[in-house]
């Protein structure tokens, strides 16, 4: 089992991930596309769809553009537009589960998966 010697899984993300929160040591959780601003991820590995509404949707994509600065660009993002992507998003939101696995709020196993230390 890829244990470390505290007990703790020592994680590595991998697969079709957007953000990978580089934690220095073992982490205690792998977040797969939490919801924006919802949760803390301080310290945790963040895997998540370039393509999950529901990890950018929040009000302030009414007037901001999300916050990409540790995005990976494995899918083209669209352009920001005030208000539309807003709208864009909230209408993604019931649909986000229909994709496959890789894509919106579908994650397989493949996507994080705990490593040998």
């Amino acid at each position: 089992m890829p244990w470390t010697r505290s007990g703790v899984h020592r994680c590595t993300c991998t697969g079709s991930a957007a953000l990978a929160a580089t934690a220095t040591g073992p982490c205690t959780a792998i977040w797969a596309g939490p919801p924006a601003g919802a949760v803390r991820t301080d310290g945790a590995v963040v895997t998540a769809n370039t393509s999950d509404p529901v990890v950018w949707w929040q009000p302030s994509l009414l007037w901001s553009p999300p916050d990409l600065s540790r995005a990976r660009r494995d899918a083209p993002v669209p352009h920001w537009l005030p208000v539309v992507s807003f709208v864009q998003a909230t209408l993604d939101l019931p649909m986000a589960l229909d994709a496959p696995p890789g894509h919106g709020h579908r994650y397989g196993p493949d996507q994080a998966r705990c490593d040998r230390p």
